[in-house]
């Protein structure tokens, strides 16, 4: 009942939280399924109502997040649709734990986006981001893989499967 009274607003603005896609998004949105997330945002898409992606990049997203926002983009999206941060907590989820080696090449990515200057909050978000993961910090990746282990055993999933990219 909530939905068809909003839907009765001419002027509706939805922020919506989504920072990557498929077995990705469900892995993260544990218990949301992308398929219905899709369908939703169709459903929101048809009222002609403003739409605004939330979305937060950490050592789980640190690849997906720029296929995320590519994907929108491809649906008519604009680069003022997307608010970009870097999620600093839990630490175990914080980007800046990757290995130098994958932040380096997360942050050439950054950069290649912000050179083909979007404007408006992406380019905004894209830039807080490189600057927030060029921050030093004691890294400690094995003890991010313990904390989403403990994660994986409480959710019975296996991110090893969903993430195989980190693991490498």
């Amino acid at each position: 009942q909530v939905f068809e009274k909003i839907c009765e607003f001419p002027n509706v603005h939805w922020t919506v939280s989504v920072d990557e896609m498929g077995a990705e998004f469900e892995y993260v949105r544990y218990g949301g399924r992308w398929e219905d997330f899709l369908d939703n945002l169709n459903q929101i898409r048809k009222l002609d109502h403003k739409i605004t992606f939330n979305m937060l990049h950490h050592l789980l997203n640190y690849r997906s997040l720029f296929d995320t926002v590519r994907f929108f983009k491809g649906l008519g999206f604009h680069n003022n649709s997307f608010v970009i941060g870097a999620l600093s907590q839990p630490d175990y989820l914080n980007i800046r734990h990757l290995p130098n080696t994958m932040l380096q090449s997360v942050e050439q990515e950054l950069q290649d986006c912000i050179s083909q200057k979007p404007g408006f909050l992406l380019e905004n978000g894209l830039r807080n981001v490189l600057q927030y993961i060029k921050e030093p910090v004691e890294k400690n990746i094995e003890y991010c893989l313990a904390e989403i282990a403990k994660m994986d055993q409480r959710r019975n999933i296996n991110s090893r499967a969903v993430f195989t990219e980190l693991y490498n």
